[in-house]
């Protein structure tokens, strides 16, 4: 599912709702917001993003557009603090 998301360059609204984030996802998932420039919602809500949260994080501050960010009910690394 996230692997066609960089296929999609001129998503606005992307809603990943309570699926396996797995490594390879979550990386193509920061790749995609790294250079996405259209996308204004996220939201990840209920997917425990773990230790790959810290690299969607990361990407997202190169993301100029997004306006809304949802990470409701995640399991979080406590280095997010640190950014």
């Amino acid at each position: 599912m996230i692997y066609f998301a960089s296929q999609m360059q001129n998503l606005t609204i992307l809603i990943i709702y309570s699926a396996p984030i797995n490594e390879d996802n979550g990386r193509a998932l920061a790749e995609f917001l790294r250079t996405n420039t259209t996308l204004t919602v996220l939201n990840l809500s209920r997917n425990s993003l773990k230790a790959i949260g810290n690299e969607i994080v990361q990407a997202l501050e190169y993301n100029t557009t997004l306006t809304d960010l949802t990470l409701a009910s995640n399991i979080m690394p406590n280095t997010l603090g640190n950014m």
